[in-house]
């Protein structure tokens, strides 16, 4: 038996064959692939999927790659050589991104949130509540560590979704895309406002994995893969290795 941070794996004992990790990661430590065994592979719960990382076995460079196999939620890795920052529990996301608030657009919670950094832009509706698993998913890979959750029209949670809340809180950033009531809008024209701040804009990360899930017909988490160098470097794809959707920071 061995006690000791996960994340550094057990160099004394490599190289694995498998490295199965029964917690969940926003990112894959480098010491597990270093450790890894030629042909060997990763099992592990990253951001909100199972995936199965083998070995790419190229000269240029130790890497593993491989698809997610479905939704997961593991405890996480709290581990010191990943930086680990919790989670942020919904009211602090909700606070950070203008409070509860009787509607999502109301002036009191734009007061609250207003800051010299904030933007407003005005885009097509992303319809993102209709696959809350993908939208956490993709936002949990994109910025580690951070936290999405969806506000509803009135006291009923299982009413009309009005606006979508995403805090990094490890860089304090922030994004809310406040949802109009489709009665008010042309069918098929149906527009959002997205209000986002901080060192990074979430939403601008966010917006080309969504338009290559749409492009590609909204796929299951399944089409989605990744691939990871012992340098660090985490690549998103669809469907193949060489279709990049976004380089993890």
């Amino acid at each position: 038996m061995l006690c000791s941070d996960g994340a550094l794996g057990a160099p004394g004992r490599a190289p694995f064959d498998r490295i199965i990790a029964t917690c969940g990661i926003d990112r894959v430590p480098t010491d597990w692939i270093t450790q890894l065994a030629p042909a060997g592979a990763i099992l592990a719960n990253v951001s909100k999927g199972i995936v199965l990382l083998r070995d790419t076995d190229t000269t240029s460079a130790r890497a593993v790659s491989g698809r997610f196999l479905g939704g997961a939620g593991f405890m996480p890795l709290r581990s010191d050589s990943q930086h680990y920052t919790p989670r942020s529990p919904v009211t602090d996301v909700l606070h950070a991104t203008g409070g509860p608030g009787p509607n999502a657009t109301d002036t009191a919670a734009d007061a609250t949130v207003a800051g010299p950094d904030m933007t407003t832009t005005v885009i097509t509706h992303p319809q993102l509540d209709r696959e809350f698993a993908l939208a956490a998913f993709l936002t949990g890979l994109l910025a580690d560590r951070s936290q999405l959750v969806y506000t509803h029209a009135g006291a009923d949670p299982t009413g009309p979704v009005n606006s979508y809340r995403w805090l990094h809180p490890a860089t304090g950033s922030w994004a809310r895309v406040d949802l109009p009531n489709p009665t008010n809008q042309q069918p098929g024209q149906l527009t959002a406002t997205v209000r986002q701040a901080g060192s990074r804009r979430l939403w601008d990360e966010l917006q080309p994995a969504l338009h290559a899930w749409h492009r590609a017909s909204r796929p299951d988490l399944t089409h989605w893969g990744l691939t990871v160098t012992d340098t660090g470097h985490h690549q998103l794809w669809l469907d193949e290795p060489t279709a990049t959707v976004a380089n993890l920071r």
